[in-house]
């Protein structure tokens, strides 16, 4: 028996089925609801780990299929891809540079990435099935370095906001901030010469 890690690639939840999705492999691996050894059901994009075994087709199955990574409660830090880490995890090493001049960009970053982080925790307890917490509010608190967090907890959580209007500018403002990091540590090292 084989054992694998995969992402949750299509999860059809009235026949109990899903699809992982191997990197190093064309071919997807079915698997069923029994088989899923967790207290809460497969979220797409999760990482998933599993063993094999043959179906009498011939193709393979997985069971004892399990989260891996730091699971508390519904967040699950596996769904986070090294990308997300990264885009993340910039400007806090932007603010612990400028932490030499001021600890304000750092302590801008911690507060409002945590306040964006409960504010969608919050609403994802709801358990609504849609995104109660207003547009305005949350791009309000990203516009005031709260981006970071906002983005760990959306993509934690299975938890995005559905709004075009939101889908529109958050982006930009991530963009924003990225360029105005980039502005000041360009400025910084022309000083320094």
């Amino acid at each position: 028996m084989a054992t694998i890690k995969g992402r949750l690639k299509d999860w059809n939840e009235e026949q109990g089925i899903g699809i992982i999705t191997v990197a190093d492999s064309k071919d997807d691996i079915l698997f069923e609801l029994k088989d899923f050894i967790a207290n809460h059901q497969p979220h797409l994009g999760e990482m998933l780990i599993c063993s094999l075994r043959p179906t009498l087709g011939g193709r393979l199955q997985a069971f004892r299929v399990q989260p891996t990574g730091l699971v508390m409660g519904d967040f699950r830090f596996n769904r986070l891809q090294t990308l997300d880490w990264l885009l993340a995890g910039l400007p806090f090493i932007f603010s612990l540079l400028a932490a030499i001049f001021s600890l304000i960009p750092l302590l801008a970053y911690l507060v409002f990435s945590a306040a964006s982080m409960m504010t969608i925790y919050q609403d994802h307890n709801k358990k609504t099935g849609r995104f109660s917490v207003p547009d305005w509010q949350l791009l309000v608190a990203e516009l005031l370095c709260g981006w970071p967090g906002s983005l760990v907890a959306q993509v934690a959580l299975n938890h995005h906001c559905p709004t075009r209007e939101y889908q529109l500018l958050a982006t930009p403002i991530r963009y924003l901030h990225m360029v105005i990091w980039l502005i000041t540590i360009t400025s910084w090292v022309l000083l320094t010469l």
